[in-house]
């Protein structure tokens, strides 16, 4: 065996464990790239389910809010039908 060969058949094995570490590497970045595609699924599953839960509550607060003024209008009618009754009532007795 010639020294020649020795060189090169160190830099094979040298090449050959760099390739091995290289595609260890690769398997890692794939796996934690694969993670995160899981965990963005997640994530979004997550942010749908916030955006429908407001929506509602923001359904839920205009409802609430709404509330007294309908209250209010009903009271306003009650007494102008009251009143009404009122000015008949007496437009009958003066009568």
């Amino acid at each position: 065996m010639s020294c020649e060969n020795c060189q090169l058949e160190k830099r094979v094995d040298a090449l050959e464990k760099d390739s091995l570490r290289n595609q260890n590497t690769h398997r890692e970045f794939y796996n934690r790239f694969e993670e995160l595609k899981i965990d963005a699924a997640g994530s979004r599953k997550d942010y749908q389910t916030i955006m429908a839960t407001l929506a509602e509550v923001k359904s839920d607060v205009k409802e609430l809010k709404d509330k007294p003024a309908k209250r209010w209008d009903q009271v306003v009618g009650i007494i102008l039908q009251w009143a009404i009754v009122g000015l008949l009532a007496a437009n009958t007795f003066i009568k």
